[in-house]
């Protein structure tokens, strides 16, 4: 095997290292919904696990509906960045070095980046479509005080 020939399969192989990573982050929360949070969950030694983020953790229906929704987004993204890799991958196999780094580079940053913010995003305009600020739902009446 020649150099060229292991960068590629280190690409690769980093590449699907972060699908399977995410993929398996998504999965889990797809599992079960994690640790709730609690009400000073940051004065608590076990932080919060799962898609934690200010409008998530309003309360447990924001808590559970946004693990489930990012969960399930996670693992559809890990399933679509699997196939550009799968697809791209073997275009660079046998070309220059510097044109197989730059690909591979390119691949990895790109599917990290999304895997990591079409999730996010997608989370939260879910979390803002179907909660109120205050973290009641909108097609359920408010409770009365």
């Amino acid at each position: 095997m020649d150099d060229n020939t292991i960068g590629w399969l280190v690409m690769a192989g980093s590449a699907l290292f972060m699908v399977a990573i995410f993929g398996g982050m998504g999965l889990w929360i797809l599992k079960g919904t994690p640790t709730k949070p609690e009400h000073y969950w940051w004065l608590s030694t076990s932080f919060t696990t799962g898609y934690s983020t200010p409008w998530s953790l309003k309360n447990d229906d924001t808590f559970d509906f946004a693990n489930k929704y990012a969960g399930r987004l996670m693992v559809r993204v890990c399933v679509a960045c699997l196939v550009v890799t799968a697809i791209t991958m073997p275009f660079l196999l046998g070309r220059s070095e510097n044109v197989m780094a730059f690909g591979g580079l390119a691949l990895i940053f790109g599917v990290t980046a999304a895997l990591l913010i079409i999730p996010l995003v997608a989370t939260e305009r879910a979390l803002r479509r179907t909660f109120t600020a205050d973290g009641y739902r909108r097609d359920r009446p408010r409770p009365r005080k």
